[in-house]
């Protein structure tokens, strides 16, 4: 089963304050055939040894664009591998929150993650969950405009 890969926090896409150590990601993460948002946390979140939660909700409250969602507070442990470490990355350690929800096609799952040192974990929180809560998920397709 593949996951998230540690190296995203080094290649981010979303929002990145250039003068400050955090990342929001917005990602798709695959889904097993059958699998259920509770098996998905439970392989994703519980089972996995770089995180440490602190906080871990999956209830009618916690919803992602609507939809049944999980929220994961804890702590992230990165540690490279061999090769990661001949590439030159170091060990780290972040505060993250997770919101993730299994969308409505069921072929994946769609989720938010905030990473940020200790430091400023709290100072950007309120506006990552001000992106949380304004996230909506439609089945149009992207609009491209083409100049001549």
């Amino acid at each position: 089963m593949t996951f998230f890969d540690p190296l995203d926090l080094l290649r981010p896409t979303g929002f990145v304050p250039t003068d400050e150590d955090i990342v929001v990601l917005v990602k798709l993460l695959p889904r097993e055939k059958d699998q259920t948002l509770k098996q998905f946390g439970e392989e994703f979140f519980k089972n996995n040894d770089d995180y440490l939660i602190s906080e871990y909700y999956r209830n009618s409250n916690v919803t992602l664009a609507g939809l049944p969602a999980i929220k994961m507070i804890g702590t992230y442990y990165f540690n490279p591998n061999i090769f990661q470490q001949s590439q030159g990355y170091e060990s780290f350690v972040r505060q993250v929150l997770w919101q993730i929800s299994l969308v409505d096609n069921k072929d994946a799952f769609f989720g938010i993650a905030y990473y940020a040192d200790r430091s400023n974990f709290n100072k950007f929180l309120p506006v990552v969950q001000k992106m949380i809560e304004s996230v909506k998920l439609t089945d149009k397709k992207p609009q491209i405009i083409e100049e001549d």
